[in-house]
Protein backbone atom coordinates (compact mmCIF):
# COMPACT_ATOMS: atom_id res chain seq x y z
CA UNK A 1 0.00 0.00 0.00
CA UNK A 2 0.90 3.55 -0.26
CA UNK A 3 0.12 6.62 1.41
CA UNK A 4 -1.85 9.11 -1.07
CA UNK A 5 -2.48 12.61 -0.22
CA UNK A 6 -5.83 13.82 -1.47
CA UNK A 7 -8.11 16.92 -2.12
CA UNK A 8 -11.79 16.93 -2.31
CA UNK A 9 -12.70 18.79 -5.77
CA UNK A 10 -16.02 19.87 -4.30
CA UNK A 11 -14.75 21.30 -0.91
CA UNK A 12 -11.17 21.15 -1.28
CA UNK A 13 -10.38 19.45 2.52
CA UNK A 14 -7.39 17.68 2.87
CA UNK A 15 -6.67 14.15 3.51
CA UNK A 16 -5.14 11.08 3.37
CA UNK A 17 -5.79 7.18 1.98
CA UNK A 18 -4.26 4.62 2.30
CA UNK A 19 -4.14 2.70 -1.80
CA UNK A 20 -3.67 -0.45 -2.99
CA UNK A 21 -0.64 -0.19 -5.52
CA UNK A 22 0.19 -4.20 -6.27
CA UNK A 23 -2.45 -6.99 -6.64
CA UNK A 24 -1.00 -10.68 -7.49
CA UNK A 25 -3.85 -12.52 -8.20
CA UNK A 26 -2.24 -15.47 -7.02
CA UNK A 27 -2.52 -14.03 -3.56
CA UNK A 28 -5.35 -11.50 -3.60
CA UNK A 29 -8.24 -12.62 -5.34
CA UNK A 30 -10.86 -10.65 -3.85
CA UNK A 31 -9.18 -7.36 -4.70
CA UNK A 32 -9.82 -8.40 -8.26
CA UNK A 33 -13.59 -8.35 -7.93
CA UNK A 34 -13.54 -4.90 -6.25
CA UNK A 35 -11.45 -3.63 -8.45
CA UNK A 36 -14.39 -4.55 -11.78
CA UNK A 37 -16.82 -3.09 -9.16
CA UNK A 38 -15.05 -0.09 -9.18
CA UNK A 39 -15.03 -0.01 -5.03
CA UNK A 40 -11.31 -0.92 -4.91
CA UNK A 41 -10.52 2.77 -5.41
CA UNK A 42 -13.86 4.46 -4.73
CA UNK A 43 -13.35 7.67 -2.46
CA UNK A 44 -16.38 9.51 -0.29
CA UNK A 45 -14.68 12.73 1.44
CA UNK A 46 -15.18 12.92 5.29
CA UNK A 47 -16.19 16.60 5.17
CA UNK A 48 -18.62 16.63 2.55
CA UNK A 49 -19.87 13.25 1.54
CA UNK A 50 -18.44 14.04 -2.08
CA UNK A 51 -17.88 10.42 -3.65
CA UNK A 52 -15.24 9.52 -6.19
CA UNK A 53 -13.17 7.16 -8.24
CA UNK A 54 -9.66 7.65 -7.87
CA UNK A 55 -6.58 7.58 -10.24
CA UNK A 56 -3.89 5.29 -8.32
CA UNK A 57 -0.58 3.88 -10.18
CA UNK A 58 -0.46 0.76 -9.69
CA UNK A 59 0.83 -2.87 -10.88
CA UNK A 60 -1.88 -5.24 -11.70
CA UNK A 61 0.08 -8.90 -11.61
CA UNK A 62 -1.52 -12.19 -13.07
CA UNK A 63 1.71 -14.69 -12.58
CA UNK A 64 -0.80 -17.51 -14.07
CA UNK A 65 -1.21 -16.11 -17.21
CA UNK A 66 1.92 -14.05 -17.07
CA UNK A 67 0.78 -11.07 -17.71
CA UNK A 68 1.52 -7.67 -15.82
CA UNK A 69 -0.19 -4.31 -16.21
CA UNK A 70 0.84 -0.90 -14.98
CA UNK A 71 -1.79 1.74 -14.71
CA UNK A 72 0.52 5.35 -15.54
CA UNK A 73 -2.71 7.12 -13.73
CA UNK A 74 -2.76 9.08 -16.50
CA UNK A 75 0.83 10.57 -16.22
CA UNK A 76 3.52 10.42 -18.86
CA UNK A 77 5.75 6.47 -18.82
CA UNK A 78 9.14 7.09 -17.60
CA UNK A 79 11.75 4.77 -16.67
CA UNK A 80 11.28 6.31 -13.54
CA UNK A 81 7.71 5.51 -12.56
CA UNK A 82 8.32 2.14 -14.18
CA UNK A 83 11.52 1.33 -11.59
CA UNK A 84 9.15 2.68 -8.97
CA UNK A 85 6.25 0.62 -9.38
CA UNK A 86 8.21 -2.58 -10.53
CA UNK A 87 9.89 -2.61 -6.40
CA UNK A 88 6.53 -4.06 -5.91
CA UNK A 89 7.11 -7.16 -7.85
CA UNK A 90 9.14 -9.81 -5.71
CA UNK A 91 12.38 -10.39 -7.16
CA UNK A 92 11.96 -14.12 -8.02
CA UNK A 93 9.72 -13.43 -11.18
CA UNK A 94 11.21 -13.54 -14.54
CA UNK A 95 9.14 -10.80 -16.31
CA UNK A 96 11.09 -11.98 -20.11
CA UNK A 97 7.88 -14.05 -21.25
CA UNK A 98 5.30 -12.06 -19.62
CA UNK A 99 2.89 -9.80 -21.84
CA UNK A 100 3.99 -6.29 -20.06
CA UNK A 101 1.43 -3.01 -20.92
CA UNK A 102 0.95 -0.04 -20.11
CA UNK A 103 -2.09 1.69 -19.38
CA UNK A 104 -3.18 5.24 -18.60
CA UNK A 105 -6.25 4.84 -16.28
CA UNK A 106 -7.85 2.04 -14.12
CA UNK A 107 -11.22 2.08 -16.92
CA UNK A 108 -8.24 0.62 -19.44
CA UNK A 109 -6.92 -1.62 -16.74
CA UNK A 110 -10.66 -2.87 -16.27
CA UNK A 111 -11.01 -3.66 -19.92
CA UNK A 112 -7.81 -5.58 -20.23
CA UNK A 113 -8.73 -7.78 -16.99
CA UNK A 114 -11.87 -8.21 -18.93
CA UNK A 115 -10.19 -9.23 -21.37
CA UNK A 116 -7.75 -11.73 -19.24
CA UNK A 117 -11.21 -12.91 -18.33
CA UNK A 118 -12.99 -13.33 -21.36
CA UNK A 119 -9.85 -15.86 -22.66
CA UNK A 120 -10.83 -16.07 -26.40
CA UNK A 121 -9.02 -13.54 -28.16
CA UNK A 122 -5.61 -11.21 -26.71
CA UNK A 123 -6.27 -7.50 -25.92
CA UNK A 124 -3.78 -7.28 -29.52
CA UNK A 125 -6.73 -9.18 -31.33
CA UNK A 126 -9.55 -6.95 -29.64
CA UNK A 127 -8.43 -3.87 -30.13
CA UNK A 128 -8.72 -4.53 -34.06
CA UNK A 129 -12.15 -6.17 -33.42
CA UNK A 130 -12.83 -2.56 -32.03
CA UNK A 131 -11.43 -0.94 -34.39
CA UNK A 132 -13.84 -3.07 -37.21
CA UNK A 133 -16.73 -2.46 -34.73
CA UNK A 134 -16.00 1.63 -35.09
CA UNK A 135 -16.61 1.06 -38.81
CA UNK A 136 -19.86 -0.60 -38.72
CA UNK A 137 -20.91 1.68 -36.25
CA UNK A 138 -20.03 5.09 -37.94
CA UNK A 139 -21.98 3.45 -40.75
CA UNK A 140 -25.29 3.33 -38.82
CA UNK A 141 -24.33 6.35 -37.07
CA UNK A 142 -21.95 8.78 -39.25
CA UNK A 143 -22.80 11.94 -36.91
CA UNK A 144 -21.83 10.81 -34.24
CA UNK A 145 -18.52 11.70 -32.10
CA UNK A 146 -17.06 9.20 -30.14
CA UNK A 147 -15.48 9.60 -26.89
CA UNK A 148 -14.29 6.24 -25.94
CA UNK A 149 -15.09 2.79 -26.19
CA UNK A 150 -13.98 -0.68 -24.01
CA UNK A 151 -14.61 -4.26 -24.66
CA UNK A 152 -16.25 -5.26 -21.45
CA UNK A 153 -18.57 -8.14 -20.15
CA UNK A 154 -22.65 -7.57 -19.19
CA UNK A 155 -24.58 -10.07 -18.25
CA UNK A 156 -21.16 -12.56 -19.25
CA UNK A 157 -22.00 -11.98 -22.46
CA UNK A 158 -18.90 -9.57 -24.59
CA UNK A 159 -19.84 -6.49 -25.56
CA UNK A 160 -17.98 -3.18 -27.12
CA UNK A 161 -19.42 -0.03 -25.07
CA UNK A 162 -19.70 3.02 -26.46
CA UNK A 163 -19.16 6.84 -24.90
CA UNK A 164 -20.80 8.83 -27.13
CA UNK A 165 -21.14 12.82 -26.25
CA UNK A 166 -24.85 12.55 -25.51
CA UNK A 167 -25.06 8.75 -24.36
CA UNK A 168 -24.16 5.16 -23.88
CA UNK A 169 -24.51 2.50 -25.02
CA UNK A 170 -23.56 -1.47 -25.40
CA UNK A 171 -22.44 -3.13 -29.16
CA UNK A 172 -22.86 -6.80 -29.37
CA UNK A 173 -19.30 -8.46 -30.04
CA UNK A 174 -19.09 -10.09 -33.51
CA UNK A 175 -17.18 -13.23 -33.43
CA UNK A 176 -16.93 -12.83 -37.43
CA UNK A 177 -15.03 -9.60 -37.01
CA UNK A 178 -12.53 -11.69 -34.20
CA UNK A 179 -11.81 -14.43 -36.62
CA UNK A 180 -10.77 -11.39 -39.37
CA UNK A 181 -9.36 -8.89 -36.85
CA UNK A 182 -7.12 -12.45 -36.38
CA UNK A 183 -6.50 -12.71 -40.00
CA UNK A 184 -5.48 -9.48 -40.01
CA UNK A 185 -3.55 -9.61 -37.25
CA UNK A 186 -1.38 -12.79 -38.54
CA UNK A 187 -1.47 -11.49 -41.92
CA UNK A 188 0.92 -8.31 -40.38
CA UNK A 189 3.49 -10.75 -39.70
CA UNK A 190 4.37 -9.19 -36.17
CA UNK A 191 4.21 -10.79 -32.82
CA UNK A 192 3.23 -9.03 -29.78
CA UNK A 193 6.90 -8.88 -27.58
CA UNK A 194 7.02 -10.65 -24.72
CA UNK A 195 9.10 -9.10 -21.78
CA UNK A 196 8.46 -5.54 -23.23
CA UNK A 197 5.97 -2.75 -22.27
CA UNK A 198 3.73 -1.83 -24.69
CA UNK A 199 0.49 0.52 -24.78
CA UNK A 200 -2.18 -2.04 -26.61
CA UNK A 201 -4.76 0.69 -27.80
CA UNK A 202 -6.26 1.95 -30.54
CA UNK A 203 -2.92 3.84 -31.49
CA UNK A 204 -1.44 0.53 -31.54
CA UNK A 205 -4.22 -1.42 -33.45
CA UNK A 206 -4.24 1.80 -36.49
CA UNK A 207 -0.07 1.71 -37.09
CA UNK A 208 -0.60 -2.27 -37.28
CA UNK A 209 -3.51 -2.44 -39.91
CA UNK A 210 -1.53 0.24 -42.01
CA UNK A 211 1.90 -1.74 -41.79
CA UNK A 212 3.57 1.26 -39.18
Amino acid sequence: MSLINLSCPVCQNKSQKDMITYIDTSKNPELVGKLLMNELYSFECSNCGAKRQLEVQMVFHDPDKKVLLINLANQEYTDQLKDNLMKYIPSNYDLSDYDLRLVRNIPELVEKIQILQFGKASDSVIEIVKLLTDGLFMKQKPDAQIINRFFTMANGAPKVYYILQEEQFFVDYNDSLQDFAEEKYNKANTETPKGEFIQVNQKWAVQLLEGK
